[in-house]
């Protein structure tokens, strides 16, 4: 196998403490149909108090979050459901009294499983892991780590164009789970350990990685090699490559990325302000204009109701009593004398 790209997003905030409202947040944020399932694999018998194996694989199912009328659905996979119901209900006190019939059957006496959620498509695609703080994001990246490492060691138009549209897809995918930081490294090597660790809380993941400590776990690296391959070994930031920042040196290799997002923000805050100010600007315009209208209405009934007063009092004053009493004078020639 070689050398994969993996993702780790940091501090989601999905509530995974309850599945059903984890699946149904899973299902709006993905705009995709979520069938929530688990792994029927004990068979608990109360009478004897036994605890044995279930042959074959056997999904069931807890319910269906609908957002759309397709009949896709994405399988999200409860780990620990089945053994979590059976703890509670026997209680572990008496669960540990149990005989266990099967080889992996004591398995059921463990705390949490190393992934709390898995969601799958049909196609098997997709095999994003959900953690209680993490978030194995499985964004598809073609060629191996290898391969795309190298990518950041040129600046050409080609590769900086395809490193922005491969980050915006970790962006999209960890704001969706509401992932603020990224990890980037290899599936296998020294770093196979920060990807074997990801239920560690973000906290401790992300100190594991910026200490070298898997460095020093780790068995990939020869003991005394170690030194030599921390000396090249760099961990940068993926800004840092398109602020032109970053300085690799011969022999230098990348091993870790992170990613906060934060230069993306800043624009995107920015191109908001500049949104938000840019409506604001037209409001005012509009207020403005409304005010000028209505004060030139206001104006023009105040004027007319002015003309339509003087009217009505010449009115009156020609037809009152006091001017009723008229002189007509008719021309000689006139008609009206004949």
């Amino acid at each position: 196998m070689g050398w994969d790209v993996v993702q780790i997003g940091l501090r989601h905030n999905l509530p995974v403490h309850d599945p059903f409202a984890t699946a149904k947040e899973v299902a709006k944020r993905m705009n995709q149909n979520v069938r929530l399932v688990y792994r029927n694999e004990y068979k608990y018998d109360k009478d004897n108090n036994v605890v044995s194996e279930v042959n074959g694989y056997e999904l069931i199912e807890l319910g269906k979050f609908e957002v759309n009328n397709s009949t896709d659905y994405l399988q999200m996979t409860v780990s620990d459901y089945q053994k979590k119901h059976i703890q509670e209900s026997v209680g572990i006190d008496n669960l540990r009294k149990a005989t266990f019939v099967g080889e992996f059957t004591d398995l059921i006496l463990s705390g949490d499983s190393f992934e709390l959620y898995e969601i799958e498509d049909n196609e098997e695609t997709l095999d994003i892991r959900i953690f209680k703080e993490n978030v194995d994001l499985d964004i598809n990246i073609v060629g191996r780590w290898h391969w795309w490492e190298e990518a950041f060691h040129s600046s050409s138009q080609k590769n900086q164009e395809w490193l922005h549209n491969y980050r915006m897809q970790i962006y999209h995918q960890a704001k969706m789970f509401g992932c603020q930081e990224v990890i980037i490294c290899s599936d296998q090597g020294p770093t196979e350990l920060i990807y074997d660790n990801m239920d560690y809380s973000a906290d401790n993941l992300k100190e594991y990685a910026c200490s070298f400590q898997y460095l020093k776990d780790t068995n990939w690296v020869e003991k005394y090699k170690k030194e030599e391959w921390r000396k090249n070994a760099r961990h940068i930031t993926f800004s840092s490559y398109f602020q032109k920042q970053l300085e690799l040196a011969d022999g230098d290799f990348i091993e870790i990325i992170f990613d906060d997002f934060s230069d993306i923000d800043n624009i995107k805050n920015k191109i908001d302000d500049e949104l938000i100010q840019g409506c604001k600007r037209f409001l005012d315009d509009m207020k403005r204009v409304e005010f000028e209208k209505k004060k030139k209405e206001e104006e023009e009934r105040k004027a007319s109701k002015e003309r339509e007063a003087r009217r009505k009092y010449w009115a009156q004053q020609l037809y009152s009593d006091k001017h009723q009493a008229m002189t007509i004078i008719i021309p000689e020639d006139s008609k009206l004398k004949k």
